[in-house]
C-alpha cells in the first residue's frame, strides 16, 4: 500500500546555529517523516533508525513534540480509513508506528475517534440530507461504524451530535420568519423523533417555544393583561411594560455673530462698537425624555401613564412603526412621532401591535 508521507526538506539553519553548531530541533521531526516516506511499509523502520536519525539532535523520539508525533501518526490513521475500513494488517501497522512515536493507547485512540469519526460524520449528514432516514439507512451507518472501529458509545455521541447540528438547521430556516405555525411545528417533531433526538431538551426549545407564542400572537388568541388603568367598553389590553417616552424636540447648539465691525476707543478700558452685526442661530432635533412611567397596548390605543405627564394614542392615528432593540417608534397621522423605550419583550410588542394594525386594514 502507497506511503502517506511526503519527503520534506530541512529548514536551514541560521548564521548563529552554523557558528555555535546548534541544531534546528524542527527538523528531528521532519527527519523521521522522511525515514517514513522512503520506506516501503511502516514496519520497515526501525526503532534503532529513528535514534540513530535523533542523535544528532541529542534527543529521542519522546524528546519530539507531542503535536509532532501526533501528527506522523494521524497521517497514517488517515491514509488507513481512507477506504472507510480498516484491515488487520492495517490495524498491525498502526500499533506498530504507535510504539515507534511513543504514542500512549488514549492518545491513539484519541486520533483514531477524531479521523474515523469525520468520516462517519460525513456520513451520516449525507444519508440525512438525501431523504429520509430509513432502516437501510440505520443499518448502514450501524455497518460503518462497525468497519471504522468505533465503540458504539462513540458512534451513538457522533451521531447525535451531526443529527442534532443538522436539526438546527431546519429550525433556523423554518425560524426565519419568526413565526413558528402548528404545521411546521408538528414537520419538526417528526423529523426530530425520526432523527432520535429529543427536541425538548436541545439547544433550539427556547427559540421554538418563543416563536410558537409569537405565531399565535398574530393568528390565534390574544391573552389579556389585568391593567390598574380605566379602559374603554370593549377594550382590551394586551401589553404592558414599564418605560421612558420621548421625542424629537427643537433645540438651539449654539448662536453665530458674523459682519464687519469697528471698534472705536473712548477712554481707557471702554470701546465703542458699530457695524452691522449677523446673527445666524445653529439647531438641530434631539430626542428628549418626556417622562418615565407605564406603557399599556391596548385593542384600540396606546396609553402612556407617567410620573408628571401622559398621552393616549389612537390606532387609528398610527401609520406605521419601527422596531428598534430597546423600544419602538411610532409614525403619526398628526401630531409628533414618539419614541417609547421599554425593558420588555420587543417581538411581543410589535407582533401584538401589527395585528392590531393589520385587523384595522392597515
Amino acid at each position: 500500500m502507497p506511503q502517506p508521507y511526503v519527503e520534506e526538506e530541512l529548514h536551514r539553519p541560521s548564521i548563529m546555529q552554523k557558528l555555535l553548531h546548534i541544531p534546528v530541533r524542527r527538523n528531528a521531526a521532519i527527519e523521521v517523516n522522511n525515514l517514513l516516506a522512503h520506506a516501503e511499509h511502516v514496519e520497515d523502520v526501525t526503532a534503532g533508525q529513528v535514534q540513530s536519525v535523533l542523535d544528532k539532535y541529542k534527543t529521542n523520539v519522546m524528546g519530539l513534540s507531542h503535536d509532532a508525533r501526533l501528527q506522523l501518526y494521524r497521517q497514517y490513521e488517515a491514509h488507513t480509513l481512507k477506504d472507510d475500513d480498516v484491515y488487520p494488517e492495517e490495524k498491525q501497522d498502526l500499533k506498530y508506528l504507535q510504539g515507534l512515536l511513543g504514542l500512549s493507547d488514549e492518545q491513539a485512540a484519541h486520533v483514531h475517534v477524531e479521523i474515523a469519526g469525520r468520516i462517519f460524520q460525513d456520513n451520516v449528514d449525507r444519508t440525512i440530507r438525501q431523504g429520509r432516514l430509513t432502516d437501510d439507512g440505520r443499518n448502514a451507518l450501524t455497518r460503518l461504524a462497525g468497519y471504522l472501529a468505533l465503540d458504539e458509545q462513540d458512534a451513538r455521541r457522533l451521531y447525535l451530535e451531526c443529527a442534532s447540528r443538522l436539526l438546527h438547521e431546519c429550525v433556523v430556516r423554518v425560524a426565519a420568519d419568526q413565526r413558528v405555525s402548528p404545521d411546521e411545528d408538528a414537520a419538526l417533531t417528526e423529523l426530530a423523533r425520526e432523527l432520535g433526538v429529543d427536541l425538548s431538551d436541545s439547544r433550539d426549545r427556547e427559540l421554538l417555544d418563543r416563536y410558537r407564542r409569537l405565531w399565535k400572537l398574530r393568528n390565534g388568541a390574544m391573552p389579556e393583561v389585568q391593567v390598574p388603568i380605566a379602559l374603554h367598553h370593549d377594550e382590551r389590553c394586551y401589553f404592558t411594560a414599564s418605560g421612558s417616552w420621548y421625542e424629537y424636540r427643537r433645540r438651539t447648539r449654539r448662536v453665530r455673530y458674523s459682519g464687519p465691525t469697528l471698534r472705536l476707543k473712548i477712554v481707557r478700558g471702554l470701546y465703542w462698537r458699530a457695524g452691522d452685526l449677523g446673527v445666524n442661530v445653529v439647531s438641530d432635533d434631539a430626542l428628549t425624555r418626556i417622562d418615565d412611567g407605564q406603557l399599556y397596548l391596548t385593542s384600540e390605543r396606546l396609553v402612556f401613564v407617567g410620573g408628571r405627564r401622559g398621552t393616549s394614542i389612537t390606532l387609528g392615528n398610527v401609520l406605521d412603526f419601527r422596531a428598534y432593540r430597546n423600544g419602538v417608534e411610532l409614525e403619526r397621522a398628526s401630531g409628533a412621532n414618539p419614541f417609547f423605550e421599554f425593558s420588555g419583550d420587543i417581538h411581543t410588542f410589535t407582533t401584538i401591535l401589527g395585528r392590531l394594525l393589520r385587523d384595522q386594514g392597515k
